[in-house]
């Protein structure tokens, strides 16, 4: 699925939805930036990979019962920032869901 959209219905959208369409468009300016450095640049890439990596290895450690409380707190510390890109993530996937008017997951 591409996750483009025309101008003319994207202009479309914008005008049915009227404050909320200008809402949206103000939410993504907010979240686009963060999603383009994460996901865009290879530097974003490196981070997401290492702290998958490690959020492996602590809780492997976990599994093994050999984890500190360090190695806990620093998991529950991966497991906010994931949250938090995965809803960034969503506010974007929502919008272009939206735009197109579906609402397919």
């Amino acid at each position: 699925m591409a996750n483009t959209i025309s101008i003319d219905d994207f202009t479309k959208f914008i005008e049915e939805q009227k404050g909320r369409g200008k809402r949206l468009i103000k939410s993504l300016n907010n979240v686009l930036p963060n999603i383009e450095v994460n996901f865009n640049t290879t530097i974003g890439n490196e981070i997401l990979k290492d702290d998958l990596e490690r959020f492996d290895l602590l809780i492997t450690k976990v599994i093994q019962e050999e984890a500190t409380d360090e190695d806990r707190a620093e998991i529950r510390y991966l497991k906010r920032r994931f949250a938090i890109l995965s809803a960034r993530v969503d506010i974007v996937m929502d919008g272009l869901r939206k735009m197109r008017g579906t609402d397919e997951r």
